[in-house]
């Protein structure tokens, strides 16, 4: 699969499955089975202690013995040693409940949890408090029996919540019964305690309670992270599972952030607002690599939340490729293993990576370039070498051109085009034209495109360069053809350039109504690309060549603006003798010839303000290529004609029409139409 085709919700969905059965997998983390400073059960004489603890081969016999007749259920016997037998019954019906096997003592884990949760409250009902300790040993052994009772009475609600019509009521009213059972001891302090059998509690106590806020919800995820986090410093029997439910809760978080990043399924988020949401994607991924399950994922999403970063923060673009690259490489090294499309998948986006970082990075040296691009050849090699795509082998004739490797680049493309991709081969066309082009054959390069311009719906990059390079081969009917199909749908700066291109076929061709519709292309193109000199000088032209009441009455005159540089004034000379021609002059109206002759003043100061301008800036800026001409102008010379036009009007002079004088002044002013003017 290519970098740029992307299965995004099929790769959520494994990432969501996995992440489900991960997190399950954190929740349903028990503790070890012995404790640590107690003994195992054995026997009828052990129901009535306090430190003793099951076994798997022996929670069936010591939930019969202590809930039976002799121990638990003999009302001869005191309160205390009813109490412990209920509390040891209780410890092997949990234990059996965890163990889900049918036993003697219960046909079922809902059976052992309602006999478990049973016996514990007897076990309280017997004995609610603790009798003081007369010395601090027996003080301690208290301390431990009423923690590991409330451990015992919780663990027994929070299975309830998954059992129908429990004691205590609906799924969440247990969690809650649950929690409180742990609720009157400060577990944290606790796990920092020197007695190893206190701490060893409370890390169980911590356990059970992030177990319990995890079944809770997303709402109770807090209280669940801040005991994991406990645990993972104080607790080193829990520490590996707490390790991995922290992972699962970041890589869950980072999943979300990236999917909200990319407005999957909502509204779009505002770029600072997704800059931001990619931000803490970022760090939610970093905090799951601690998981070896989730480490691969974490690494390649990383990277592609850095690449969508890369496109919205361009300043800081190039810092978002190379962590894009880092994340990449370190996915492309654990799945290297497996192998397939998915490692050739990480290849690819961590040599598209090298490249795009080429494009970004400022004042990289040439030993730097040469680095990347051979990084990214090597990357993207070994990708087509594990599964050849369509994506891939345009990354690797891209990089293979910037190598200067050129016939490996058209190969690439070739091979790309042989394979095809969602886009009909359509970016493998437009990749080796360009190629072509560059090598110096662009009949060649339009000879590739042509055949997929007419074979359905191309897009409009394709249109574009289908025609701009008929336009190129003066080909001026097809390109208008091809540009007004595409100008609406692309972006800046190409939409400017293609209603350019296509203003400039329109005056050459010349067709019915060509007026108007090159003055829209012109004004199109100047609104999106003001400080452009062609733009500007075709706008100027078309109002010129368009004429109407805007030239007549100078309304359209900022078409033409002034300027410093010999060509503006040349242009708006012209616009000048334009609004001369068209404006009504009668012999027996005075003001109106007073006005004709101040338009044509205001046609030669500027072109004399061009002269003098040229003086300064003789060569270059004053020879200009005019594409509608087809030819090179040299504004020095055409400002001189401007002069010479002005004086005919004047009648100053006299130009036969069958004089070269003529003929020069009519190539250049008369196809802008300002030769001829009125005179009073």
């Amino acid at each position: 699969m290519g970098a740029g085709e992307h299965q995004t919700s099929g790769r959520r969905g494994w990432a969501i499955a996995l992440l489900l059965a991960f997190a399950a997998a954190g929740c349903a983390s028990t503790p070890p089975s012995s404790e640590a400073g107690f003994n195992n059960w054995s026997g009828l004489q052990d129901c009535f202690r306090r430190d003793v603890q099951p076994q798997p081969g022996t929670a069936e016999r010591m939930a019969l013995t202590c809930s039976g007749n002799q121990a638990a259920a003999d009302a001869r016997k005191n309160g205390i040693d009813r109490a412990s037998a209920h509390f040891n019954a209780a410890l092997a019906f949990n234990l059996l409940a965890d163990q889900a096997a049918a036993s003697l003592a219960c046909d079922t884990p809902g059976g052992c949890t309602r006999f478990a949760l049973d016996h514990i409250e007897r076990s309280f009902i017997h004995q609610e408090a603790l009798l003081p300790a007369t010395n601090a040993a027996a003080s301690g052994a208290d301390q431990r029996f009423d923690i590991r009772r409330r451990l015992v009475h919780a663990a027994a609600l929070k299975a309830s919540s998954e059992v129908p019509a429990a004691a205590c009521g609906t799924a969440e009213a247990c969690l809650i019964a649950a929690n409180e059972a742990l609720g009157s001891y400060n577990w944290e302090a606790l796990a920092a305690s020197e007695d190893q059998g206190v701490s060893a509690l409370a890390c169980r106590g911590l356990n059970l309670r992030s177990q319990v806020n995890f079944l809770r919800g997303p709402a109770q995820e807090p209280l669940e992270m801040a005991d994991l986090r406990q645990i993972v410093q104080r607790c080193p029997d829990f520490s590996a599972a707490a390790v991995k439910r922290l992972a699962g809760i970041a890589f869950r978080r980072a999943e979300q952030l990236h999917a909200s990043m990319l407005n999957a399924g909502g509204s779009p988020p505002g770029k600072a607002e997704a800059i931001s949401l990619g931000t803490s994607a970022v760090s939610s991924y970093t905090d799951a690599l601690p998981s070896d399950e989730l480490k691969l994922l974490a690494y390649r999403n990383m990277g592609l939340v850095h690449l969508k970063l890369a496109e919205l923060d361009r300043p800081s673009a190039s810092s978002h490729f190379e962590a894009a690259a880092e994340a990449f490489n370190a996915a492309q090294a654990l799945s290297q293993t497996a192998g397939g499309a998915d490692h050739a998948g990480d290849l690819e986006r961590l040599g598209t990576s090298y490249l795009s970082l080429i494009n970004a990075r400022d004042n990289l040296t040439p030993l730097e370039e040469e680095t990347l691009i051979n990084s990214a050849v090597r990357a993207l090699e070994t990708a087509i070498a594990q599964a050849p795509a369509y994506q891939g082998w345009l990354k690797l004739g891209e990089a293979y051109a910037r190598a200067g490797r050129a016939k490996d680049a058209e190969a690439a493309y070739r091979a790309a085009l042989a394979l095809g991709g969602a886009d009909k081969g359509e970016q493998a066309s437009l990749s080796l034209a360009r190629l072509l082009e560059n090598a110096g054959k662009p009949g060649d390069a339009l000879a590739i495109l042509e055949p997929l311009y007419a074979s359905g719906q191309p897009g409009p990059d394709l249109e574009y360069e289908v025609g701009r390079l008929r336009f190129t081969q003066k080909d001026y009917a097809g390109a208008l053809d091809a540009l007004t199909r595409a100008a609406a749908r692309l972006q800046s700066p190409r939409d400017a350039e293609a209603h350019y291109m296509a203003g400039i076929s329109e005056s050459i061709l010349r067709r019915p109504g060509w007026q108007s519709r090159m003055l829209a292309h012109a004004d199109t193109a100047a609104q999106s690309n003001s400080f452009a000199p062609k733009y500007i000088r075709l706008d100027c032209l078309a109002h010129i060549l368009n004429g109407g009441k805007e030239v007549r009455t100078a309304s359209s005159l900022q078409r033409c603006p002034a300027g410093s540089a010999p060509e503006r004034s040349l242009l708006r000379g012209m616009y000048f003798l334009k609004q001369a021609h068209l404006m009504d002059v009668s012999a027996y109206n005075a003001a109106s010839q007073d006005y004709w002759r101040s338009v044509l003043r205001l046609a030669e100061d500027s072109f004399r303000a061009g002269q003098e301008a040229a003086k300064t800036q003789p060569g270059a800026a004053t020879r200009i290529w005019f594409d509608d001409l087809q030819r090179e102008v040299n504004v020095a010379d055409m400002l001189a004609s401007g002069l010479t036009v002005i004086s005919r009007c004047r009648r100053e002079v006299t130009i036969p029409p069958e004089s070269s004088t003529w003929a020069g002044l009519d190539a250049f002013f008369g196809h802008y139409g300002v030769l001829k003017c009125s005179a009073p």
